[in-house]
């Protein structure tokens, strides 16, 4: 692995090697980004059904208790 100054170095000197080399980079991060996002809001919407499926499971079960949403 190169020093940061000898990649900066080489970077000033080849500005278009700064193109094909951090471009790609971001755009994997980017979709990587993406991938991590999109498993978050799965697994929002897989929680927010078992809480639903819960709360109504536990109304027909238990009548006497009274869900307060909010």
């Amino acid at each position: 692995m190169l020093p940061a100054q000898v990649v900066l170095q080489l970077a000033m000197q080849f500005p278009v090697l700064v193109v094909w080399v951090v471009f790609p980079l971001l755009v994997m991060l980017w979709v990587l980004l993406r991938a991590i996002q999109r498993m978050v809001v799965l697994a929002h919407l897989f929680l927010s059904v078992l809480a639903y499926y819960l709360e109504g499971n536990m109304c027909q079960r238990l009548p006497s208790v009274v869900v307060v949403r909010g």
